[in-house]
């Protein structure tokens, strides 16, 4: 009997798709809530005794809280293709550039993080190192990374002030332009 469940990677795509979504609710949702306040005729509790301006204020809350997690996912999947990529290419003894670099690597890498390469200063600096995606990539990659951390990590540092450029769609963008750089 085993305790581990099967890997589930998610797609960038799939996230997208999901946060997509769960923005159109929120915002029907904002929607509903108006038209009971302008109506009179408002039953869920949070709202009741609320302004107008208040109830927008919860929204935008919300949907900073959303484009936050999604930001998280995006990043966490990334995270994933990048290390099945280095498992990939490093189990496969692949002889191109970037394989070479990786097995050189995890050659040097002590025995747990063999299994759970480090990504920044691990896979990431080989990949920039071996010159096959354009270095931009990576450090804008980094970016998001960075944003991550903060979001992962309870926000209890003060945010970088990079990290206040990034919405969920210019993440999407970033991610998926570093992925589909990575050669075959």
């Amino acid at each position: 009997m085993s305790f581990l469940r099967q890997p589930k990677p998610q797609s960038i795509d799939d996230i997208r798709d999901w946060y997509e979504g769960v923005v159109e609710s929120l915002v029907h949702h904002r929607a509903a809530v108006h038209n009971a306040l302008r109506i009179g005729g408002m039953t869920e509790p949070r709202f009741v005794g609320m302004a107008a301006g208040d109830i927008d204020a919860f929204f935008v809350a919300q949907r900073n809280n959303l484009d936050q997690l999604a930001i998280m996912n995006l990043v966490a999947s990334a995270e994933a293709s990048l290390l099945m990529d280095f498992k990939r290419r490093v189990e496969g003894n692949f002889k191109d550039r970037l394989s070479k670099a990786y097995a050189m690597h995890h050659r040097t890498l002590p025995l747990g993080q063999k299994v759970r390469p480090p990504l920044d200063h691990g896979i990431l600096e080989q990949l920039k190192a071996a010159g096959v995606v354009p270095a931009h990539f990576v450090s804008r990659f980094r970016d998001v990374l960075r944003l991550r951390h903060w979001i992962a990590h309870g926000r209890y540092w003060a945010q970088p002030l990079a990290n206040r450029a990034y919405l969920p769609d210019e993440a999407y963008h970033t991610i998926a332009t570093l992925l589909a750089a990575l050669p075959p």
